[in-house]
């Protein structure tokens, strides 16, 4: 199974847990439905149809155990484990698995753990402009760049004349047989 996991730049570099072609890895992992990026839904980015679909993980999850006093419940789909708000109704499911190691409390620490190799790294770009004069935001999502590490993201992180640029990273894990 071939398994599409989001990470952002910022959780990378706190967390250490960079990932690289050819090696394992293993993350703690939420599930967020929906079909649009973060970028699209809460700051209106363009992004065409083909990159929207990029990193879609289509799933049929089953609920294991359920925390309704944090709104979060432990899923399974095939082999891997993840946190899912208790909104997410067991069976066919889609939207974007990310890597998520800041959620606190996790009543499920330890257990929402996704273990594979990574086959694939992709540098996701986004290009930021002015809001306001200390406010950037998302503006528009460039075509994936592909690459050996996530360490590779500083290559793609720069100062444009139309703004920053900065990335979100998906890593494809190949994950049980």
């Amino acid at each position: 199974m071939l398994v599409p996991i989001w990470a952002a730049t910022w959780e990378l570099e706190c967390c250490q847990l960079e990932a690289e072609a050819g090696k394992e890895w293993k993350v703690p992992v939420a599930f967020r439905p929906g079909r649009d990026p973060w970028w699209v839904t809460s700051y209106g980015a363009t992004a065409t149809q083909e990159q929207r679909q990029l990193g879609i993980a289509r799933l049929d999850a089953t609920a294991v155990e359920v925390d309704e006093d944090f709104g979060q419940q432990l899923m399974t789909a095939g082999p891997i484990s993840f946190r899912a708000e208790t909104g997410v109704r067991p069976g066919p499911i889609e939207g974007r698995l990310s890597l998520d190691a800041h959620v606190d409390p996790n009543p499920f620490r330890g257990r929402d753990l996704v273990r594979g190799v990574a086959e694939r790294v992709q540098i996701v770009p986004l290009r930021f402009v002015k809001k306001t004069d200390r406010v950037m935001v998302p503006a528009e999502q460039l075509d994936a760049v592909e690459a050996r590490s996530t360490t590779q993201r500083g290559d793609v992180l720069r100062w444009r004349d139309e703004g920053l640029v900065d990335v979100d990273l998906l890593v494809w894990l190949k994950v049980g047989d």
